[in-house]
């Protein structure tokens, strides 16, 4: 979704090369590209850790159980 935007945010602003010739033009274009490429890297390390987070609720999801089952185990 977010993703998807940047991308077509990015081909439009590029497709500008031939069209907007200028100094400028050529600054906002590097610009952008150099955010897009910011952008790519963040979503990298943002997945990362919602992989981690979601190994973190299994852990926990599993030692929770294992305390439930033991704890229903135990004799009076």
């Amino acid at each position: 979704a977010m993703q998807e935007h940047l991308g077509a945010m990015k081909r439009d602003m590029n497709s500008l090369d031939g069209n907007w010739i200028s100094d400028a033009g050529m600054a906002i274009r590097s610009r952008f590209n150099g955010f897009s490429a910011r952008f790519e890297r963040q979503k990298e390390v943002i997945d990362s850790y919602v992989r981690f987070l979601h190994l973190t609720v299994a852990s926990y999801e599993s030692l929770e159980s294992a305390i439930a089952s033991n704890a229903q185990n135990m004799q009076q």
